[in-house]
This record gives C-alpha cells, sequence and structure tokens, in this order.
C-alpha cells in the first residue's frame, strides 16, 4: 500500500492494484477499481514514484518479478500475438 495525502491533509493507504487511473484536474484525481474517487496533494508523477518504490520493495509485485508464476503457454511470445498452445 501507498501513503497518500487528502486535500484536507489527512493520510490514506491506498492498495496501488485497485488504482484504475489517475488523472490531473487540476488536483490528482485516483479513480479505483469500485469507481470511488480520490483527491490527493502529490502530484501524478510523485504517485507514480510511490508505486514504483513499493512495487520494487515487494517481492512479485510486478508482471517482471512474477512472471515465473504464470503457466508458460499463457506468456506471449515477441513478435506473436497468439498464446503457446
Amino acid at each position: 500500500m501507498i501513503k497518500l495525502t487528502r486535500i484536507d491533509g489527512s493520510n490514506i493507504y491506498l492498495n496501488h492494484m485497485n488504482i484504475q487511473w489517475i488523472e490531473s484536474i487540476p488536483d490528482t484525481t485516483i479513480t479505483v477499481m469500485n469507481g470511488a474517487r480520490i483527491i490527493v496533494k502529490e502530484k501524478i508523477e510523485d504517485v507514480l514514484t510511490l508505486i514504483k518504490n513499493y512495487s520494487k520493495s515487494t517481492e512479485h509485485s510486478n508482471f517482471e518479478n512474477s512472471v515465473h508464476l504464470f503457466p508458460k503457454q499463457l506468456i506471449k511470445e515477441e513478435g506473436n500475438d497468439c498464446p503457446k498452445t
């Protein structure tokens, strides 16, 4: 989870895996998978840095680290749009 600051100054801990998108309209607005919107003080670039740093600090948190967890037939080969069969 990443720690962010709401506009009112209160802290929120957000599971970055639930983020659907992030916008700057003009405040940084995070829309999560259930449709809720969270407005935070951090800039988009700062939120992305927090996500990147958190992902690096946790094992198997991104595709590059967890590719070995997927069955071989579900992984696309470079230049091939079809999964291996």
